[in-house]
């Protein structure tokens, strides 16, 4: 029994840094195989509906539609869906429309995705662009987004999203976890020819191909994943786009980061129950998404048990006992590193700034065990024995920097 533990230990400690190698191949291939092939972003003529949903958003949607009315894209609408908001959200909404801004404030809380539908059946144009209240698109972002629907198998397309601001160490780790995670994740997924989610944050929708996969509704806490999955089921691909950036606040408080990530694990078992048999479609990508998905939970389960069984057997063997080896924890976060130098390599060439997140990255380990693994246990118990709930969660995050008109 005790070798066996002793194995599970040795699988634990070699898995992240398994998963890195992984990561770092595959987002080396897509990156040499099709994102250097690609053709000059040229300025797209599609038009574009931006939907901005908001719930109580007062301190942030001042600096979004700034940035959505700078924007250089010339055949653009911009919507904001105030979904039953009681602060000042629909007033500085309603400053905006001198400068082109639509507003149409809904009576209660319907949800995110319930608010976003709402709004798409009033669109009349050929893709509509979901921006969340806190995100700021760079000028040039809009065009980049619409110029990936060139290709007529794209149905969805999201940007390359960073976190402005960074004030205090969460915010900055969590700077951290989009430099050396989140982007580099979205091009290992590229290869497989899909994503396993747009960013809600910024994501470009096909409106055809919307409207024939059911629309925005959807009964998931996460309906972004809810959705990239529905899509591809459909047979559309979706899309990465580095050079379309944006950037967005990230939760400042403890409390409110960790709602944010309970609810973004829970979403992502709510997606695994609903469309877990996606490689039945003949889908490559949610075959693939869905075997990494489990690989990373039994990681996680196991990695908790074995932590566990460390601390319960040290007070009898201090001397002998480590069933997750030293130096295999040592190569796993060497691989770590080197992954977070792939991914800023990769993006120094959209975001200069990127290079700081290097300073951080040997603080990961412990943010990783005191916040994403804790946050991912419960939301993945959450998703597999609550039922899924659409309504709005909105997380509380750091607004200092952003304009209120």
């Amino acid at each position: 029994m005790h070798d066996w533990i002793v194995i599970a230990g040795i699988g634990a400690a070699i898995f992240p840094g398994a998963l890195s190698v992984y990561l770092i191949v595959t987002a080396c291939v897509q990156v040499l195989w099709r994102e250097s092939s690609r053709p000059a972003v040229t300025t797209s003529k599609r038009s574009v509906t931006v939907v901005v949903p908001a719930h109580n958003e007062e301190r942030t949607i001042g600096g979004c539609l700034e940035a959505l009315v700078a924007s250089t894209h010339a055949d653009l609408k911009i919507c904001v869906v105030s979904d039953g908001s009681t602060d000042a959200t629909a007033e500085i909404a309603r400053s905006f429309v001198s400068r082109g801004v639509e507003l149409r404030e809904l009576a209660g809380n319907t949800g995110k995705s319930a608010a976003l539908d709402a709004a798409l059946a009033d669109v009349t144009t050929e893709l509509v662009l979901v921006i969340d209240a806190d995100t700021h698109v760079a000028p040039d972002a809009i065009g980049d987004l619409a110029a990936a629907f060139d290709d007529p198998q794209v149905g969805a397309a999201t940007a390359n999203i960073r976190v402005r601001g960074e004030h205090g160490l969460l915010a900055r780790m969590q700077a951290v976890e989009y430099a050396s995670i989140i982007g580099l994740l979205k091009r290992s997924n590229g290869l497989w020819g899909g994503l396993f989610t747009v960013s809600g944050a910024a994501a470009c929708y096909r409106v055809e191909a919307l409207r024939k996969c059911g629309g925005f509704l959807s009964n998931s806490v996460a309906e972004d994943i809810e959705l990239s999955w529905r899509m591809q089921r459909a047979g559309w691909r979706l899309d990465y786009v580095p050079e379309a950036s944006a950037s967005v606040e990230v939760p400042a408080r403890w409390r409110d980061l960790w709602q944010q990530r309970v609810r973004w694990s829970r979403g992502m078992v709510e997606v695994l129950r609903a469309h877990g048999n996606g490689w039945t479609t003949g889908r490559s990508a949610l075959a693939i998404f869905t075997v990494e998905s489990v690989c990373c939970m039994a990681w996680a389960v196991l990695l908790v048990a074995m932590l566990a069984l460390d601390v319960a057997a040290w007070p009898r063997s201090p001397e002998v006992v480590r069933l997750v080896p030293g130096h295999l924890q040592l190569l796993a976060f060497g691989m770590f590193l080197c992954q977070t130098l792939t991914a800023t390599l990769f993006d120094s060439h959209y975001a200069r700034r990127c290079w700081r997140s290097l300073i951080l990255a040997p603080l990961y380990p412990l943010y990783f065990l005191v916040l994403t693994l804790p946050t991912s246990l419960v939301g993945w118990w959450r998703g597999a024995t609550a039922d899924a709930d659409g309504r709005w969660q909105r997380t509380e995050r750091d607004a200092s920097t952003c304009i209120v008109s």
